[in-house]
């Protein structure tokens, strides 16, 4: 998916109105395949109205505890993205500059390294059920 920067704290309407800009159009050039919507448990994420949002669209969300980032491959992705945009202790002096270096970060990204992150899957889960929900190596 392309990334969206928001430049402020959103609400649900906002954030829906992201879904309908971003996901939708992902999910329909997607649609032969399987696929599970994966989100944290932020409030404008599972509020009524985003839950109904996401039943009207028909989106298949990824059903796992909360607060349990080792099962959300995003969460190792925002980290490799951290770590180019501030690589060499790079420093930024406003928030074009910034925003343009995580855009460019965002392209480097490349598809092996999405793969592998998605590939984990079965086992970070595999891990959360055989450690009783613990931490996992990921």
């Amino acid at each position: 998916m392309d990334l969206v920067i928001t430049t402020k704290k959103m609400n649900s309407a906002e954030y829906k109105e992201v879904l309908d800009l971003s996901l939708i159009p992902y999910l329909e050039e997607h649609g032969d395949m399987e696929l599970k919507f994966q989100r944290d448990n932020a409030p404008i994420h599972v509020i009524g109205e985003t839950m109904e949002w996401f039943e009207e669209h028909g989106v298949d969300i990824f059903d796992h505890p909360s607060c349990s980032p080792d099962l959300n491959p995003m969460e190792n992705l925002w980290g490799i993205l951290v770590r180019e945009v501030y690589a060499k202790n790079r420093q930024y002096d406003d928030v074009e500059t910034l925003q343009n270096a995580i855009v460019k970060a965002w392209d480097n990204i490349n598809d092996e390294t999405l793969q592998n992150l998605t590939d984990s899957m079965k086992n970070r889960v595999y891990q959360v059920i055989e450690r009783g929900r613990g931490v996992t190596d990921y």
